[in-house]
């Protein structure tokens, strides 16, 4: 304790520190109380200890590490570090190998699909930065062919192979990425902590893209030239036995949970007065403006009061669970060109407008998410109905498209939370045919035509969709700019019958099992409630403060800090996401196997009998009205949030529901809550882990064990 006491008196000084605030804040207030309570701090000289200067790296250093995981390639690039000219030069690099559109790995690596994935990143510290290149290999690809492919983008821009325009376009990226950021509080309050922990002078910091847009080509390659070369390390990621070392299960003194006390400390704390936040809650009428396009695609508005940027989302309410194809067609999209323009080039020239495009498919729902700078937005809107409604298909490229989902679904098999959590997960709630495994098989895959998937494409807006918009343009220009350049059917298309996958009642114990080569097991437990039940929604959200979520709730502080059984354990009552899914009581566990026995029976004896603590029930409470208080709702998310209620048969803000009842509620309601949705419930328990180092009597007696294979 002296050294610590010794390290904060040398350290914790005001020349030292830096307070960051980011928000809705009283300046003339905030001062008052910093000086109150720091204005005393004296400043004190301060030794910065010497950081050895590490050996510089002259040659490829190459290393391999081996694990149940899918295989994969790291390289790194160490560099100087945050102020130096590398510091800027570096995130230039980056954004011209992976800039998510129009990189060189972007399109000579994932878009020509010569690996399966691939990327480029930065980190900078104070001493040294790196720029990170990760890819994982294709069926048949050694890493060595992973690793040579990511050099040679590396070479491509040492030597300035890359358009003239692309630094612009990279600079103009980070400054739109950033603007889009800073919407965020904790972004604007990480930017000042990082100037200050990195000792970056704060008008560089301000300026740091305007600096880096008067870089030119030369400049760049030349700084590029002299800093990448054989000066590299990578890492092998291979598959294959980990060298572990076993330890005896230790035996364990249980120490005792002195709920009902607490330190004057504590207690000096709680008494002090607090202001508290007024909550504000979304009103969905004031905040959406509705319209419509041609008078039949409905359009919600959203206005972007705070910057230049845009977003707009196409929403068609079919997904997988209506049609498989319709995620595999919006897989292909980013591999396709059209009559005049070849797929690379189609990725560049979004880049050089600002223009970015996602899509995503779900069981019941796909969306195409079109963003960008707002002075660009009619540009943007043309060039992208005119890409959705004229791609041409490859079968080339469709094939490699297939052979790459085949191993991404390979790997899937070796990723234990797949397994677990959405593999088995999804095997508990709905049986053993579940949206999870009902795919396309590989035959199914390879005797599709491709073409059938970009006509998919072209007729997808002759299903009924809406719009939804976030951005400066007032409603009525965006339903111009859509009338005009939108393609509208006159009828809507008959939508694909969906595949019903019923959420099966939890009515015995079972046990399903799958084996995995790793050290710990973990177990996840589900019991299937009622359907959605607002009536519930603030007793579950206590619920999961009091009971089963962080580090000060029953289940954490009883399973790991008094009896020591599990490195993880939680529990809670989930809210579905659409009204007629159903709430589910979960419970996790990760722990060593010969643990596994103890601590689920620990954890249901607490989903039996719900221990009584009211300081602390009170002190859930306070932190779940907090949650609530400090909730802000704002931008593009309102809408989303409006489409979640709406899939709850709501019209309001659920938040606006939930708060109100909080404050009143005793623990007696809470009793009264678990005892009719907690209590002595029959659960399907999920397993996964080494069947040899297992110990299956212990899983027999929790209900009948059932081993699934990867392949279920």
């Amino acid at each position: 304790m002296e050294k610590i006491h010794e390290y904060f008196k040398a350290r914790y000084v005001p020349n030292n520190m830096a307070i960051v605030l980011a928000g809705d804040i009283d300046p003339d207030a905030t001062m008052e109380l910093i000086e109150k309570y720091f204005g005393g701090m004296e400043k004190q000289p301060i030794a910065n200890p010497e950081m050895q200067k590490e050996e510089p790296i002259t040659e490829p250093r190459i290393a391999q590490v081996s694990g149940s995981d899918a295989e994969f390639e790291f390289v790194g690039f160490r560099l100087d570090g945050a102020g130096s000219k590398d510091d800027l030069y570096l995130e230039l690099m980056d954004g011209i190998l992976s800039n998510g559109t129009a990189g060189l790995i972007d399109i000579n690596l994932n878009q020509s699909q010569k690996v399966l994935r691939a990327r480029s990143s930065v980190t900078v510290n104070e001493d040294y930065s790196m720029l990170m290149l990760s890819g994982n290999n294709r069926q048949g690809q050694s890493l060595e062919e992973v690793r040579n492919l990511l050099l040679e983008q590396v070479e491509l821009a040492k030597n300035g192979e890359f358009e003239d325009w692309m630094i612009q376009a990279v600079v103009r990226k980070f400054k739109r990425d950033l603007m889009s950021q800073m919407e965020a509080n904790w972004i604007r309050a990480y930017l000042m902590s990082d100037a200050f922990i990195l000792n970056k002078d704060w008008q560089q910091t301000v300026t740091r893209y305007d600096r880096m847009a008067e870089i030119t080509k030369e400049d760049f390659t030349a700084c590029a030239q002299g800093k990448f070369g054989n000066n590299y390390v990578a890492v092998d990621k291979v598959i294959g036995e980990k060298d572990v070392h076993k330890v005896d299960k230790p035996q364990i003194t249980q120490v005792p949970i002195n709920r009902d006390t607490a330190s004057s400390f504590f207690n000096e704390i709680s008494e002090m007065e607090a202001s508290r936040i007024q909550p504000q809650f979304v009103d969905y009428e004031k905040e959406i403006t509705r319209g419509e396009i041609a008078g039949k695609v409905g359009l919600w508005h959203v206005n972007n009061d705070v910057n230049g940027l845009y977003e707009m989302y196409y929403v068609f309410d079919m997904g997988s669970e209506h049609d498989l194809t319709i995620p595999l067609a919006f897989k292909y999209l980013p591999y396709l060109g059209t009559e005049e323009m070849t797929p690379e080039q189609v990725q560049k020239e979004m880049f050089k407008i600002g223009l970015e495009f996602d899509v995503f498919s779900s069981g019941r729902r796909s969306y195409v998410i079109v963003s960008g700078l707002a002075e660009n937005f009619e540009e943007g809107v043309k060039f992208f109905e005119n890409l959705m409604n004229s791609v041409v298909s490859d079968q080339a490229s469709y094939n490699e498209m297939v052979n790459g989902m085949l191993k991404e679904r390979a790997d899937k098999k070796l990723s234990k939370g797949q397994i677990l959590f959405a593999g088995m997960g999804s095997y508990a709630k709905y049986g053993a045919k579940n949206p999870f495994n009902t795919l396309l098989s590989e035959d199914e895959l390879r005797a599709i035509d491709p073409t059938s998937l970009t006509d998919k494409i072209k007729s997808l807006s002759n299903f009924e969709h809406k719009v939804l918009f976030y951005g400066p343009q007032e409603i009525a220009e965006v339903s111009k700019i859509l009338e005009a350049n939108h393609t509208i059917a006159d009828s809507w298309t008959p939508m694909p019958e969906r595949e019903e996958f019923n959420e099966i009642e939890t009515t015995e114990n079972k046990v399903l099992f799958a084996e995995y080569d790793m050290v710990q097991t973990e177990l996840m437990m589900y019991h299937r409630g009622p359907s959605f039940d607002l009536s519930i929604a603030p007793e579950s959200k206590i619920f999961g403060e009091y009971f089963g979520g962080g580090l000060s709730s029953i289940v954490f502080q009883e399973i790991r800090e008094s009896r020591a059984l599990a490195y993880s354990a939680y529990a809670g009552y989930t809210t579905p996401s659409r009204a007629n899914d159903h709430h589910y009581v979960r419970g996790y566990i990760g722990t060593q196997a010969n643990k596994l026995d103890d601590a689920t029976s620990a954890l249901l004896e607490l989903m039996s009998e719900l221990p009584r603590a009211e300081a602390q029930f009170e002190q859930s409470k306070l932190s779940a009205m907090k949650q609530i208080e400090t909730n802000r709702t704002t931008g593009s998310s309102i809408l989303r949030s409006y489409l979640n209620a709406q899939d709850k048969d709501m019209e309001t803000d659920m938040n606006k529901v939930i708060y109100p009842k909080l404050e009143s509620m005793t623990f007696d309601q809470l009793q009264t809550f678990f005892d009719n949705q907690i209590k002595d419930k029959t659960y399907t328990y999920v397993v996964i882990g080494k069947k040899s180092e297992m110990d299956m009597s212990a899983l027999e007696k929790l209900g009948p064990v059932q081993e699934l294979t990867l392949e279920e």
